[in-house]
């Protein structure tokens, strides 16, 4: 669309419009990247600031020593940025990450099954799940007491908790 209508625009013989006409268009090819660019200013988001949750997510990581992998809701945390922070700043690994659709469909459903069985109180299942996939180190947030409930070593938490394996 957008390009059929600069064609036809840039093919307009301009020396046969109307003076209002060419006045317009002018005026319009001015104004209208301007309006866009100020329309995408005021509803673009600017950085987030970082909160307590935020603050005290990166603090944890900093405890991490081993693979990892965050369990339940993580509030305003986005789980696959920590990911890639822990990845990049401290070297850590994570049997979850970016690349979902590179893996096998049998991972993914093993990973997603790691939810579900804390969801359900199957904590020999999620114990046996963390075991195949290396993992020494569980952080949640809402999910703290489950996890506790399954006898999981609290290495610490005020908000975000971190067990070690």
């Amino acid at each position: 669309f957008i390009f059929l209508s600069l064609f036809l625009l840039f093919n307009l013989k301009v020396n046969n419009l109307p003076k209002f006409w060419d006045k317009s268009i002018k005026i319009g090819l001015i104004i209208l990247p301007i309006l866009g660019i100020l329309i995408s200013i005021y509803f673009t988001p600017f950085f987030p600031v970082h909160g307590d949750l935020e603050k005290e997510m990166i603090s944890v990581i900093e405890d991490v020593y081993g693979k990892f992998i965050i369990l339940g809701n993580t509030g305003r945390v986005y789980a696959n940025a920590v990911y890639s922070y822990a990845a990049i700043k401290h070297d850590l690994y994570t049997p979850v990450g970016w690349g979902a659709e590179s893996v096998s469909d049998e991972y993914s459903k093993r990973i997603n099954m790691l939810q579900e069985d804390l969801d359900n109180g199957r904590c020999d299942e999620l114990l046996d799940g963390l075991s195949y996939f290396g993992v020494t180190d569980v952080i949640a947030y809402h999910d703290c007491d489950k996890i506790e409930k399954c006898g999981f070593r609290k290495a610490r938490g005020d908000n975000i908790c971190l067990f070690k394996l």
